[in-house]
């Protein structure tokens, strides 16, 4: 679960990371990197992962398409 969370740390650090406000995805990320340590609620395996990543690229390309 720290690898987990440190992961999700590590992306929402990022200069490209948009906010937790951007998105689904991007919510569930920030969610998950700032979680509690002591517990695995909301980190995710690779279905959440997963999810979440097409969630981002989804709502990325919705708004590059409607200029938002």
């Amino acid at each position: 679960m720290a690898v987990n969370r440190s992961a999700a740390r590590r992306i929402t650090e990022l200069p490209e990371y948009r906010g937790a406000a951007a998105g689904q995805g991007e919510e569930w990320l920030s969610d998950c990197a700032n979680g509690l340590l002591t517990t695995s609620k909301g980190v995710g395996g690779p279905r959440e992962w997963l999810r979440a990543g097409n969630l981002q690229h989804m709502t990325y390309v919705v708004q590059g398409l409607s200029g938002g």
